[in-house]
């Protein structure tokens, strides 16, 4: 049996992936369950522009100084999702 979460009405998916902590997001199979729960699937991949939305935010979070899950295991699941434009440079964002 799967467990349930509950997320409170308005999260994001960044905010509910920066909240899971470093630790937690480390795997990407976890990341991309979480995306599942977003709306984002094989099926129903991220838009580009939602991509770098996503992207912003987490690099002005950074610059806040904010506490960030592994934003490398982010890029990785968004990756798996994505065969279009922006896949060859999510690719190169997990390399660094």
């Amino acid at each position: 049996m799967t467990p349930a979460t509950s997320l409170p009405a308005g999260t994001t998916l960044v905010q509910a992936f920066n909240q899971l902590g470093p630790e937690i997001t480390s795997d990407t199979d976890t990341v991309r369950v979480l995306m599942h729960r977003f709306g984002i699937s094989e099926a129903n991949p991220p838009k580009d522009a939602t991509i770098v939305e996503y992207m912003v935010v987490l690099a002005r979070l950074a610059a806040d100084g904010s506490l960030l899950g592994d934003v490398g295991s982010f890029v990785r699941a968004l990756s798996s999702f994505v065969s279009g434009f922006l896949s060859k440079e999510l690719t190169v964002l997990t390399c660094m």
